[in-house]
Formats: structure tokens, sequence, C-alpha cells
């Protein structure tokens, strides 16, 4: 399938940036959402398996992550982020206000946290760069990487987009967005808090490694510096425990996923919110729902199609079952 064709050649594609065989490659990676985490660690598994030498740096930024992604790199971690707390209540405002809560959180995660904290941790810093890292691979959604590569003196690194390319940034990277074929609302939320600084620093990248089927991307020029590979962080579905072999073998008329991730925890919900939700079970008693609910409390305890999960193991549900629907929060 073309989803992995791009994984194997990801240390093919690193072999060009230098012409030394030999690579220390530095991942920077906070600690914002599991998928985010899971999606680099990947990565860099995949290049300690190629043989090169890759620490992952890890910077806590929501107290709920607690992974590293990765089983095979070094990790240097930061756990002393001022931000934790903050960032935790912001998450309690989620499903309470418009969307302008969401890009509230962001704008906390990765402008003030990377000059507050990071970039002020001369120990870590100054071990980073004796190191003499040859490359660096980093998330655009923070510009904190970008910095810590300038502080540490390197110059090369890729770009890693967890989820799809946004217009902005594809400008920045020679690719120029079509407004005929390619909507403008796409991208509103970037223009907001993006620093035009990041954006030019995303330009300078070797490469863009973009978590994204090529083919059901929005129409756009091809670039070699652009690289799709998508489903480099999607595991093989495990077989299902008994326990949840037993719930699903109880779904004879069928059953719907709900999980809408590790920001927008479902017991945040407003409780208008969580009555429209076991109203839409109740209207469905033969269907069985699998809701990702993060505390055992009172909700839904009445309704025997309903199971709540502090965490559902996504990948192996959908990888074993066929599902009526799922509403999920965007994977990478």
């Amino acid at each position: 399938m073309r989803l992995y064709c791009f994984v194997p050649l990801l240390p093919i594609l690193i072999l060009h940036v230098h012409r030394s065989a030999s690579y220390k490659i530095l991942i920077f990676s906070p600690r914002v959402g599991y998928s985010h985490v899971n999606y680099f660690g990947q990565i860099a598994d995949i290049l300690v398996e190629a043989g090169y030498d890759v620490v992952v740096y890890l910077v806590n930024m929501d107290p709920d992550v607690h992974s590293n992604g990765t089983r095979l790199a070094r990790v240097v971690e930061d756990s002393h982020s001022p931000f934790l707390l903050e960032t935790k209540n912001l998450n309690k405002r989620i499903w309470h206000n418009d969307g302008g809560s969401v890009l509230e959180i962001y704008k906390v995660r990765f402008t003030a946290f990377y000059t507050n904290n990071v970039l002020k941790n001369d120990k870590v810093l100054e071990y980073l760069r004796s190191e003499k890292f040859d490359l660096g691979i980093t998330e655009a959604i923070s510009f904190c990487g970008y910095r810590i590569f300038e502080k540490i003196g390197l110059k090369t690194y890729i770009t890693g987009f967890t989820s799809n390319l946004v217009e902005i940034i594809s400008d920045k990277l020679g690719v120029s967005s079509n407004p005929s074929y390619i909507p403008e609302s796409s991208e509103a939320w970037v223009r907001i808090y993006l620093d035009e600084n990041m954006i030019e620093s995303v330009g300078r990248s070797s490469f863009a490694f973009v978590n994204s089927e090529e083919l059901l991307e929005f129409p756009r020029l091809l670039s070699h510096k652009i690289v799709y590979i998508g489903g480099v962080a999607v595991e093989k579905p495990k077989p299902l425990n008994e326990d949840y072999g037993k719930l699903m073998d109880a779904a004879a008329d069928g059953a719907v996923l709900i999980s809408f991730g590790s920001v927008a925890k479902s017991v945040l919900m407003t409780d208008q919110q969580k009555d429209a939700f076991c109203n839409a079970f109740k209207a469905f008693p033969k269907v069985k729902f699998i809701w990702k609910y993060e505390i055992n409390d009172s909700v839904a305890t009445d309704l025997p199609n309903v199971f709540k999960g502090n965490w559902i193991p996504q990948t192996d549900f959908l990888g074993n079952f066929y599902f009526y629907a799922v509403f999920a929060a965007m994977q990478c």
C-alpha cells in the first residue's frame, strides 16, 4: 500500500543531507499529545534500526502524556515546565468555549514555554551542543525546536508534520498553493498564531516529512523536498484482549467508537454535552458504544449498551472490528 511505501526511504533520504556514513540525529519532541510523541518516536526507532545514533529530546507539556514514543533511541527529558498546570487548566475550557480556546492552548504551549523555560535550560543545551549532532528533526507546530538547533549550532534539519501540509507553510517550501483548488479557510487558524520567523525556519528545512497520504491531500505542485510518510506511526493492530473480545462479541448489532484524544477529554464536557451523548446512546439500545471517558463516575452507568474506558486501544479495535461510525480526534 502507498500508505507505508515511504517509511523504508527515511534513512535513504537522510543519507542525502550529509555525505558522512555515520550520523547523530537530534529529535525535538514536546509532549503535546500522545499521537505527536508516538509519531516522532516511530521515526526515531526507524532511524536507530538503520544504524543511526538518535537522541529524542522530550519536553513535558501535557501532564497526562507519559509515553516516550521511542523504544530504541536515547532520551533526554526536561520535566520542569512551569506551564504544565496552566495548560491543564486551559484543557478544562476546551468544551466550554468556542474554537478560540483551542488556539489559546496552543499559544501558551508553543510560544510562552520555549522563551521562558526550554531555552534557559543551559545544562541541557550544553549537553546537546557537546553531542555535535549532524541533523535535527522537529515539529512544525512549535518554533522551539528551531531555536534549540540555532542555540547548539545545528544548521541542517528536517521539519515533521504530524498531520497534513498547511498552505502558508508549503509556500515557504517552494510549493505554491493555487487558491482555485486549495481552500484558504483550511489554514486560517495557522495564520493566527504561527510566528513569521518560524515559517521562515520551516522553509530552510532540508526535507519536510508529512504524516499524510499524498493521494488524499489537496492537489498541489510536487517537490522532492516534501516527503509523505502517512502511516509511519500506525502500529500493526494486535488481537483484542479477552475482556475487549467479550465486549465486541456482545455487539451483535454493531458498535460505535468515540474517542476525542488526549486534549479534548470527554470527562471535561459540560453536563449538557454529556446528556446529549447519553440521549443519543439511549436512542440506539441495540448498538454498543465504546467511549473513551477518563474517569469512573456515574455518567452513562445506567446504559447497558455503553462501555467507558480511560484508555481505548483504538488501533486494535479498528483492526479487529467493523464499526458503524467512529468519532475521533485527528490522529497521527
